[in-house]
Order: structure tokens, then C-alpha cells, then sequence
């Protein structure tokens, strides 16, 4: 990307508009999601409300064999540096992408290979049955790119969306100007300048005092006033539990951690209203256990949360609290997440209050179920392996219907009682009366648009 952002001329600052986004965390999946949140890079496919995949930067496409997808593009599309959109390109892109390592979480369980047939059609074939596939494509970090961005030289990320980058200080400001080439709907905007403030308070409080007209990712504690939108997120904050060891190798003591955490209090008194009780891992109807009643008289317990989020440490404080009221000995680790995860993930803690999104980047529920409770799985943090659990993912793996696949796969999961879950979150992002047509993308993929205007 270029160096410096210049500021804006007075012709075109009342239609430009001013946006606080968090600091990127982890560049190589915080840095995509920014592009194609903020209206930069596209995807070939968009996922619509309910999570199945619709025509982007690709018009259609046919499955030639199990493993094989013929895709037509769009035609008429350009990079923001006046190289042309065409199969090449994207082949070029998909195979940098599947080159990558570790890999994308997007290509994390299957390989694909991208060669053009013409001009505009694209030969893509993956090392297995996916029935996933046309879902990854929509992931941020699929985003196309100009083959120059990929062929080094420290080439700006030139993508097809409706603004183009223009100016960065790397990790504090992005400047963003219309693409008058854009292929689709002429930007509403002359363009954007975004700042990024790691803390949520700054960001409320650059939008209270006019400083920014959109600010997103705000705390719970500064919800207060007119131009606040939620979103209801894929994302439960939940109560893991270790059943590698004791004491939650016992099932018993499982049901009655289970029946201890009072989840309305969690909403009312933490959450203060801006979440949603939660009884299944994702927000729909599966049939959730009936805890029974028990006692964790004498049982000692390491109770693990990160320190990222006020709420998340609230939320453990009161597990906390509920868990010695069953008779529990409760002992706590508070760190900073990404201090905690490799702990987590060896089992060195006997319970963790985690935030986790069940919709990965693939947007495919059962690759979360595979992730979170399979055996092998990466992210197994409840170090769960019950072959009853591995049954019903692996069955789920090739159903057609993901939703379907991964209803069964979750009524399974939670008869384990390795996971308690506690609360569906919400996004919370403000907005000046001046905005209009914002993006409310639980996905957190997509906020400014070529329809976005500022008033």
C-alpha cells in the first residue's frame, strides 16, 4: 500500500465519510475482513441471510464432477490499477491463497487448484467432495486481488470494489477514494477516511464529539443515545469444560455445572440487555439437555477467561460465583486471550468462559463442529473425543444441507455437556444522522458500500 495519507480538499470532504474501526489484531485475517468491510476487495461469492452463496465477482456456476466447479465472471470489471478482472487473475489468486502457510482458515481442510478455460470462465478443483465449496469463496481472505499485488514489489492491494486505497499509515489510517471504474453501482461516496483506535471508548467517544460519522465494534458500557444499530451475531459466549481430566471427565459433574449458570442474570445484569440467553450453540431450536440438580462439594476447579472484554471478564466473575454456590472450589486465570490459547488448547484449565463464532469463515457450521469438538480437531478446547461426536460430524461433513447436517451434529454435542452455552451476542456500531445505507453484515464482511451516502 502507498505511504502517507493526504487530507482531503475542501470540494469533496462533505461527501467524504470519516470511519473508527478496531485495530487489527492479526493482520492476516483482520487485514482481508477490513478490505471487503470497508468496500475495497470483492469476493466471487456473497453469502445471503441465510449463509448460502450468491453471485459476486462470479455470475454462475455448474459442478462438473464431485470434486470440479466450472465458474463464469462477471465481464467488464477492473482492478483499481487498471489491470483487467479476468480468469487469469483469479486463478492467480485462489492458487497464492491455497499456497499459503499455516493455511487460510478458509482453505484450512481442503486444497484447491484455479486454472482458466477462457477470458472469462474458471476451472477450480478441490482435493475432495466440498460441499462447502461455493461458501468458502465468499470468505474475506478469498478476496481477489490484481495479480500485481501478488507478483511482490510492494504493490498496493488493488482490488474491484467500489472505493480504492489511496493513501495508509499502516495500522493507524486509511485513505479511500471512489473508483469511478467500478463495475457496479456508481459510490454514493467521493470516499473514506478511516481511522483504526484499538479501544472501544475512543471510538464512541470520536463519534460523540463529530470526529467520525461511523464507528463499529463499540463496548456494551457506551451504549447510550440515538444512531445505535445491533446486529445479532453467530458468535455464543459459552462455558467450556476440560473432559480430559478430573473433575469434568465425570459427566455427572458436567450436568451439574450445566444446571448452576444462570443465564438471564448473565443478560440482564452484565450484557444490560444487548445479548440473548442461550441454551444451544447457535441461535435456532435443537434440543438442549435438562441439567439436573447436583453438588460440586470439594471438587477444586481452574476457571480460565480472557481480559480482552470487560464483559468476558464479568461474565466469568459471576460463573465464578455460581460454580461455589454448587460447592466448587474455584481458582481464576484472567490473560489477555492470545496468552491463553496455547494453554487452552494443551489443557492446562479445568473450565474457560470463551467467546466463539460458530459460522468460521467458510460460513459452514459443521467445519465449527469439526474445529471446536472433533477429536482432531484444532480448536478443541473442551478436549472432548466421543465417538458419537465424530460420528455425527463425519456423517454431517458431506450432507448437502449444512444447516440440516449441523442441527444433528449439535443436539449431540450438547448431550456431552462439554460446552454450556451462556449468551448470543451482538454487534453494536453508531452512526451520524448524516449516514444512510450502511451495511449490517453479521459477518462483519461487508459495512460500506457503493450505496453508502453521507447526507
Amino acid at each position: 500500500m502507498t505511504a502517507g495519507c493526504a487530507p482531503s480538499s475542501p470540494t469533496d470532504e462533505g461527501h467524504r465519510l470519516r470511519v473508527v474501526l478496531p485495530s487489527p489484531e492479526q493482520p492476516e485475517r483482520d487485514g482481508p475482513r477490513a478490505l471487503t468491510r470497508l468496500g475495497v476487495a470483492e469476493t466471487l461469492t456473497r453469502l445471503d441471510q441465510n449463509q448460502q452463496a450468491q453471485p459476486l465477482l462470479a455470475l454462475d456456476w455448474v459442478k462438473q464432477l464431485d470434486r470440479q466447479w466450472r465458474i463464469r465472471l462477471r465481464e467488464n470489471v477492473m482492478f483499481h490499477d487498471g489491470l483487467r478482472f479476468t480468469a487469469d487473475a483469479v486463478a492467480l489468486a485462489l492458487n497464492h491463497a491455497a499456497r499459503s502457510n499455516p493455511p487460510l482458515p478458509a482453505l484450512r481442510n481442503v486444497n484447491i487448484t484455479a486454472s482458466a478455460i477462457s477470458t472469462n470462465e474458471l476451472l477450480i478443483t478441490t482435493d475432495r467432495p466440498d460441499p462447502a465449496f461455493l461458501e468458502r469463496l465468499s470468505s474475506a481472505s478469498l478476496a481477489i486481488l490484481s495479480p500485481a499485488f501478488y507478483r511482490g514489489g510492494g504493490a498496493k492491494a488493488a482490488g474491484t470494489g467500489p472505493f480504492k486505497v489511496v493513501g495508509e499509515r499502516p495500522g493507524d489510517r486509511l485513505r479511500l477514494d471512489a473508483f469511478s471504474s467500478y463495475w457496479n453501482e456508481k459510490p454514493a461516496l467521493s470516499g473514506v477516511d478511516v481511522r483504526f483506535l484499538p479501544v472501544g471508548t475512543a471510538r464512541m467517544a470520536a463519534l460523540r464529539q463529530g470526529d467520525a460519522d461511523v464507528a463499529t465494534d463499540l463496548p456494551i458500557s457506551e451504549l447510550r443515545g440515538d444512531g445505535l444499530q445491533e446486529v445479532p451475531l453467530p458468535r455464543t459466549t459459552s462455558l467450556y469444560l476440560n473432559t480430559a481430566k478430573a473433575p469434568f471427565s465425570n459427566a455427572a459433574l458436567r450436568a451439574v455445572v450445566s444446571g448452576a449458570v444462570d443465564r438471564e442474570k448473565l443478560v440482564r445484569a452484565i450484557y444490560q440487555g444487548h445479548a440473548d440467553v442461550a441454551r444451544t450453540m447457535r441461535r435456532h431450536d435443537v434440543t438442549a439437555p435438562v441439567p439436573p440438580q447436583g453438588s460440586g462439594a470439594g471438587q477444586t476447579i481452574l476457571l480460565a477467561g480472557p481480559s480482552d472484554r470487560p464483559e468476558l471478564v464479568d461474565t466469568a466473575l459471576s460463573v465464578a460465583e455460581s460454580l461455589r454456590a454448587k460447592g466448587f472450589l474455584v481458582e481464576q486465570v484472567v490473560k489477555p486471550y492470545r496468552e491463553l490459547e496455547p494453554d487452552l488448547l494443551a489443557g492446562k484449565f479445568d473450565a474457560a468462559v470463551l467467546s466463539r463464532s460458530y459460522l468460521p469463515e467458510t460460513g459452514d457450521p459443521v467445519a465449527y463442529f469439526a474445529s471446536d469438538f472433533k477429536c482432531s480437531g484444532g480448536y478443541n478446547f473442551t478436549r472432548l473425543c466421543d465417538p458419537a461426536v465424530d460420528s455425527a460430524i463425519s456423517k454431517a461433513t458431506g450432507a448437502p444441507d449444512r444447516a440440516l447436517a449441523a442441527d444433528g451434529v449439535e443436539s449431540v454435542v450438547l448431550a456431552s455437556g462439554a460446552i454450556i452455552p451462556l449468551v448470543h451476542e451482538r454487534g453494536f456500531f453508531g452512526h451520524s444522522d448524516r449516514v444512510t445505507g450502511l451495511g449490517a453484515d453479521p459477518l462483519e464482511r461487508e459495512l460500506i458500500t457503493s450505496s453508502t451516502g453521507r447526507k
